[in-house]
């Protein structure tokens, strides 16, 4: 399933903390031991880099954007120029982080070792300039924006904030999509963005509460519905990894009423949890973007996670899968 022209929106996904993404794979993985790996492989990796890959899958006008390090540039280039979608970057000192993903096929987990990234403290006043000046050029330009990821050290922690603030002094009508979590995802709220793709763990965050209480399904529903009213939030995507996703979104009619849908996961056999949710979020931004309602966007938000959940790494991915995927998932929601 690919994007109409007739509904064609254009895209950019931003990160700024990239990673280059080391997957090793093992037969397992023992602590405190040697342990030999049956193949690696490096792909250009960070949360608005997975969004604009799968983006592009499902065949969006889509750019990625944000910041690389200057001390690796050779290698982080020619790790974008595998991708099929352009891209647009600032560049910082230091070296893009890499981060180290085990993937052991006796039981088909992946162990994350994310690095910080690049210290940007020294420069911090004056890159928020320069990207201040960048974003306020792509809101203008773009329909849709996805910011994405952790933040840097070095960057402030409102930094989203301040720049979804620009975006809609620059172009209120451009939609806004955020997947961060913690302090940045507050203050991305309190600055107008329009959507947010927390998971339960993320939610728990924000809101103050442990974990165990999203055990029930109605807390779940009532705190979303809550977030929704005080931020003025069109759309909240909670993902649950094998259990789902619920959708949270205003209604398409003038009464503003919160629309609430489910989708069970796909049964899939699960080969890597890489991007799965940031594929969650792409998949449902492709479904808005080719004009589609709640329901089948929805159906695509699974379709592209279980895609990303049944791949190996994402060489091997395949749009023809996700039109089968996108019908399999739209029979399932509630």
């Amino acid at each position: 399933m690919s994007i109409s022209d007739d509904f064609q929106k254009r895209i950019i996904s931003i990160t700024l903390n990239p990673a280059i993404d080391r997957t090793v794979k093992l037969a397992s993985l023992a602590y405190g031991e040697v342990n030999r790996a049956a193949a690696s492989h490096e792909d250009m990796g960070g949360k608005g880099i997975n969004v604009a890959r799968m983006l592009n899958l499902c065949g969006c006008e889509v750019m990625a954007g944000g910041l690389l390090g200057n001390d690796d540039l050779a290698v982080t280039e020619a790790l974008m120029s595998r991708e099929k979608f352009t891209a647009n970057w600032l560049t910082v000192p230091g070296k893009t982080r890499t981060n180290t993903k085990l993937v052991t096929t006796d039981d088909h987990k992946t162990t994350d070792i994310n690095e910080p990234g690049f210290d940007l403290s020294p420069i911090s006043a004056q890159l928020l300039d320069k990207l201040s000046c960048k974003v306020r050029e792509w809101a203008a330009e773009y329909d849709m924006i996805v910011f994405a990821g952790s933040l840097p050290p070095g960057l402030p922690t409102d930094t989203y904030g301040r720049l979804i603030k620009i975006c809609k002094e620059t172009a209120p009508r451009c939609f806004i999509a955020v997947d961060a979590e913690g302090v940045p995802l507050k203050y991305a709220l309190e600055a107008g963005a329009d959507m947010i793709k927390p998971n339960l763990a993320e939610l728990a965050s924000l809101t103050g509460c442990s974990l165990d209480i999203y055990d029930d399904n109605d807390k779940v529903i009532d705190d979303c519905k809550d977030f929704m009213q005080k931020y003025r939030l069109e759309t909240i995507l909670l993902s649950n990894g094998q259990a789902g996703s619920i959708l949270f979104t205003r209604s398409l009619d003038d009464n503003d009423d919160i629309v609430i849908l489910s989708s069970a996961a796909l049964e899939v056999k699960p080969l890597s949890t890489t991007g799965a949710g940031d594929s969650l979020l792409a998949g449902y931004l492709a479904g808005r973007c080719s004009g589609l309602d709640h329901k089948h966007s929805l159906a695509m938000a699974t379709a592209c996670a279980s895609l990303a959940v049944s791949r190996q790494s994402w060489q091997q991915l395949d749009s023809a899968s996700i039109g089968q995927y996108t019908h399999n998932a739209y029979e399932m929601i509630r």
